[in-house]
């Protein structure tokens, strides 16, 4: 007798072979067709020839006429940016449909209906695990993009869109700092300078965990703009996660915490023209150096970050107080960890600047970084195993958001130059909150001839911006996968942006009113 489940299965297997040869058959003649045809995607904006067209809703119009894969491309990356904001929502659903189909399992496995080997997992689960996590989202759509070249475009656009008209430095660039920041030797230091500074700030603040939060928060911040953002605020979240998020179950304060943090970083890194991805990428073009940072955007810097982190700190001043008993309640059965040789830790520092004298050369700061795996083999006892996860996890995070990014100038540059200056600091913050702000000042670098205040309003922008979303700033998704474990189901996107809203307008009214 016939058994049709067998029979539609194989059918099925058959029917997808067929599907999977003829795909690969037609993207094979695709491919050999497009080495001759060689069409170039994206367009360059002075191909377009609309210079003379003054209407932004008919430039717009008229770009998406003269290439309609445009708004495919805008469409995916919108699409991407949704998919982000849900990642939560999926990993709440991937626990609920685990959850059930664990427990099915076991009880047919208590019922003798399934052997004792079979897997306790659920596939769908693991799918929509998988479709959950924030820094692989972007990653995701990438291959849905690859594919939408392929039926709109050809392969041959695609590579040279990547090989061409995409830099990968600085995803690089964040692997290496990250790994390099997380080793035990620069977060024992740091921890050790940061509790120093506290304990003698202690005076002031009446509680040791007000006083270390208010130092990380705001010292932390503006060590971005020397080791760069990225060290900075691995080594602030690292602090954040083991001394003050491990002794407290307040939401609220976990989330405004973290909205300070981000606010301060993206602000705190820019005193300096080489930390921060948003100036560093422009730094050349818009001939920005470390004087001209610190006179045009120096005090509102400063005042922005201080008084946000001191309004913060007396917001939870009772909360304190619960963690500072956490933390001596603890202390009591803690262990003194080992001392770390000082010139262990100086090697470490020197390839941590060694990486940022080098960050346009990923040869020499790779190069730097596969000598630190050296080093760590050799001074093993002082070490602690690399985490290659988070840093590769977000370096395709920011490579995701690159290609992405790319391919939005055709409509990000023109709504930039059709505003005033006046309004392009608003135009420019509204845009970093969907897109990374290092982008976005790219993107404005293209316009010609751009007015001195405008290049200012678009930085000023951008880095306001940089603590709303985890699309905002390049180093965001190190402070999400360090510190998502310490909020109930994950960090929430709505509930960040609103506790990033009132230190972004704080450094909104200092950008303005300075």
């Amino acid at each position: 007798m016939i058994n049709h489940k067998i029979l539609l299965k194989n059918l099925s297997k058959t029917l997808f072979f067929l599907i999977l040869v003829s795909f690969l058959s037609s993207s094979w003649s695709l491919l050999g067709e497009s080495a001759q045809q060689g069409a170039i995607f994206p367009v360059p904006l002075d191909g377009y020839q609309d210079d003379d067209i003054t209407d932004l809703k008919d430039i717009l119009i008229g770009r998406i006429i003269a290439e309609p894969f445009n708004l495919v491309v805008s469409i995916t990356f919108l699409l991407a940016i949704i998919h982000t904001f849900l990642a939560g929502k999926f990993r709440r659903m991937a626990m609920i449909i685990d959850r059930k189909k664990v427990s099915q399992i076991k009880t047919l496995k208590a019922a003798k209906k399934l052997p004792a080997s079979h897997p306790e997992h659920s596939t769908l689960g693991e799918v929509l695990y998988f479709l959950g996590e924030v820094e692989i989202v972007l990653s995701i759509w990438v291959m849905v993009l690859g594919v939408l070249f392929l039926f709109y475009k050809d392969w041959y656009s695609f590579l040279h869109y990547l090989e061409n008209d995409v830099v990968f430095t600085e995803p690089l660039f964040v692997m290496v700092i990250m790994s390099i920041a997380g080793t035990r030797p620069i977060t024992y230091s740091a921890e050790a300078i940061l509790t120093r500074l506290a304990k003698r700030l202690k005076f002031i603040f009446k509680t040791y965990s007000g006083s270390f939060w208010f130092v990380i928060l705001f010292i932390g911040g503006l060590l971005g703009s020397f080791i760069t953002e990225v060290a900075a605020i691995t080594i602030a979240a690292l602090l954040i996660s083991s001394i003050i998020f491990s002794h407290t179950s307040n939401t609220k304060f976990k989330y405004i915490t973290l909205g300070i943090l981000l606010v301060n970083i993206s602000i705190g890194g820019a005193l300096t023209h080489f930390a921060a991805p948003v100036i560093l990428i422009v730094a050349d073009k818009w001939n920005l150096t470390m004087s001209y940072m610190l006179g045009n955007f120096g005090a509102p810097i400063l005042l922005s970050t201080f008084t946000t982190t001191l309004l913060g700190y007396l917001f939870f001043k009772k909360e304190f107080k619960k963690i500072d008993h956490a933390i001596k309640k603890e202390k009591k059965d803690s262990t003194i960890e080992e001392r770390i040789p000082i010139w262990i830790i100086i090697v470490h520092y020197m390839l941590i600047l060694w990486s940022v004298i080098n960050v346009h050369h990923p040869i020499l700061f790779f190069g730097g970084y596969l000598l630190l795996l050296g080093f760590m083999m050799a001074t093993k006892p002082y070490q602690k195993t690399l985490d290659v996860r988070s840093p590769l996890l977000i370096g395709l995070f920011l490579a995701g958001l690159i290609i992405h990014g790319g391919l939005q100038a055709w409509w990000i540059v023109p709504v930039l130059s059709h505003i005033d200056s006046n309004a392009i600091f608003w135009g420019s913050l509204a845009l970093s909150t969907v897109n990374d702000n290092a982008g976005v000042t790219f993107l404005s670098s293209l316009i010609p001839n751009i007015p001195e205040i405008t290049k200012q309003a678009v930085i000023a922008g951008a880095l306001s911006a940089g603590g709303l979303t985890i699309l905002a700033n390049a180093p965001n998704p190190t402070a999400f996968s360090i510190l998502n474990k310490n909020f109930d189901n994950g960090i929430n996107h709505f509930w960040l942006f609103l506790a990033a809203l009132p230190p972004t307008i704080i450094a909104v009214l200092f950008f303005l009113l300075l």
